[in-house]
């Protein structure tokens, strides 16, 4: 489940207060969380079902002018103290640059518009198998495709962004992406194309069996291509 955005504005909070009694002048952290499964078919058989996790932070401190960063995927405590000792110990030795600054306070918004980007449907795994059935079987239907390749991928993400001027906002996003790839052949000649469909809704991802077709409707199309002579 994609952490909330509580979670990290915590963390975020916990590393500018470190930054700050270090005795940054200024500092800037991202803290963001990603999750990402996908289910790979080929042939109409399950090939590959693989699941990342990914929870990391990214800080700048400032010493006036001058500016370094460092990130880690390591957001326990102890961890975060010493990755910012260490940002920090090297802001001190970092050369000045006078455009390093935080944004001007007035440029920062004041309120995050809902851009509809984020869908909570959890789409199960074994929901993502019975779609790539359905998509290869429609896929295969005709004889002259020989090899077929579908995948489906749902992502979820959230971040935070927060600085020591006290702007500390983010938002979530999602996306569900599904393809198939397909092989055809007649006496003449073997082609390959594809179909595919991303969204951020999944209620809005083509239907299994209208892609498998349309994918497989694309390469057949190819196949003993006529030359158009005037």
């Amino acid at each position: 489940m994609i952490k909330d955005q509580e979670f990290l504005k915590s963390k975020a909070s916990y590393c500018l207060d470190l930054a700050k009694k270090m005795g940054a002048t200024d500092a800037s952290v991202t803290v963001g969380h990603s999750i990402s499964e996908t289910v790979n078919f080929r042939n109409k058989s399950l090939e590959a079902s693989d699941r990342s996790d990914g929870l990391a932070l990214s800080i700048e401190t400032y010493l006036g002018k001058k500016r370094s960063s460092i990130s880690s995927s390591n957001l326990l405590d102890e961890n975060i103290k010493n990755l910012i000792e260490k940002c920090f110990e090297t802001t001190k030795i970092t050369p000045e640059d006078e455009f390093n600054s935080l944004p001007d306070k007035n440029l920062l918004a004041n309120q995050i518009s809902s851009l509809n980007l984020y869908d909570e449907t959890r789409f199960e795994n074994d929901k993502k198998i019975n779609y790539l059935k359905d998509l290869e079987e429609s896929a295969s239907s005709n004889n002259q495709i020989i090899n077929t390749e579908s995948s489906f991928t749902e992502n979820k993400s959230n971040f935070i962004l927060a600085n020591s001027d006290g702007f500390c906002d983010g938002y979530k996003t999602s996306s569900f992406t599904t393809s198939c790839v397909t092989v055809a052949k007649d006496e003449n000649s073997m082609e390959r194309d594809y179909e595919f469909s991303s969204k951020r809704h999944l209620s809005d991802i083509k239907q299994a069996t209208d892609l498998g077709n349309k994918a497989a409707k694309q390469t057949i199309r190819k196949l003993s291509p006529k030359k158009d002579w005037k």
